[in-house]
Formats: structure tokens, C-alpha cells, sequence
């Protein structure tokens, strides 16, 4: 089932670069995006009340891509924006760009996540529950 109808974000997170997320060559470490797409899609579940985090079924990452489009120096102003671009039978496909607070035409990275939705308990794929449907397919 696709979901995106438009590239409006479902939801967009501010980021604000840590001192300490900088590496040896005085610019932020590529590793520290993944913990910016971590926060940016914890956050939009956390937001939908959906119970995601206290079930017997749950998301877990099946696959990631980041693409580094530019540096990203510190200090800085980002937004995280996330868009469900499809969502299969047991997997959400999710998008990311990473942009400039202030200029969104400033992208410093683009990320694609696969959610899969298991069962806790047996560890097996289970279908992503229907009220994450419902959300990923609300107009923006």
C-alpha cells in the first residue's frame, strides 16, 4: 500500500548538533546521523500513541541508507524530516532528509529505514498494526 501522495513530511523534528557529536576533522561524524534518524522516528511514534513501545509487537530496523550529501559543521540548526513512503503487509518503508533549519533546500543527508514489525515474543514478522496504516495514509 503506498502512502506518500505528496513529499510532505509526517512529521519533522529539529536537531541541534552536540559539540561532541564532531570528529577528528572538525566536522559531524557521519555515525551521529543514525542516532538523528533514531530520535526523529522515536519521537514521531512516541507522538502517535499507538502503544508501539509497550506491546507484544513492535518495529525493528530491517535495513538502513544514508546518502551524505554535504558536511555538516557545528553549530548548526537541522530538521529531520520523515515520511512513510509505503507500508507492506509486515514492513514500513520510511524516508529522511536531513536539512538546514533555516533553508530546507540545504540537504546534508537523505536516509531510508525498513521498519519490520515483529513479535516479541517469537521474533517473527506480525502485520503492522492497523492504526499505523490509518496514520501513514492521513493527508498532511
Amino acid at each position: 500500500m503506498s502512502t506518500a501522495d505528496s513529499n510532505t513530511p509526517h512529521f519533522v523534528h529539529r536537531i541541534y548538533p552536540r559539540w561532541g557529536d564532531m570528529d577528528a576533522y572538525g566536522h559531524v561524524n557521519n555515525a551521529a546521523f543514525f542516532v538523528y534518524l533514531e530520535e526523529c522516528r522515536v519521537r514521531w511514534l512516541h507522538g502517535l500513541d499507538a502503544l508501539w513501545d509497550r506491546s507484544d509487537v513492535g518495529p525493528v530496523i530491517a535495513s538502513i541508507e544514508i546518502n551524505y550529501l554535504q558536511q555538516l559543521n557545528w553549530p548548526s540548526a537541522l530538521r529531520n524530516e520523515l515520511l512513510v513512503e509505503k507500508i507492506h503487509t509486515s514492513s514500513m518503508h520510511i524516508s529522511h532528509r536531513v536539512v538546514a533549519d533555516q533553508d530546507p533546500e540545504c540537504v546534508f543527508a537523505r536516509a531510508r529505514v525498513v521498519l519490520v514489525w515483529i513479535d516479541r515474543l517469537s521474533g517473527r514478522p506480525t502485520p503492522v498494526p492497523a492504526q499505523f496504516k490509518v496514520i501513514a495514509a492521513t493527508p498532511r
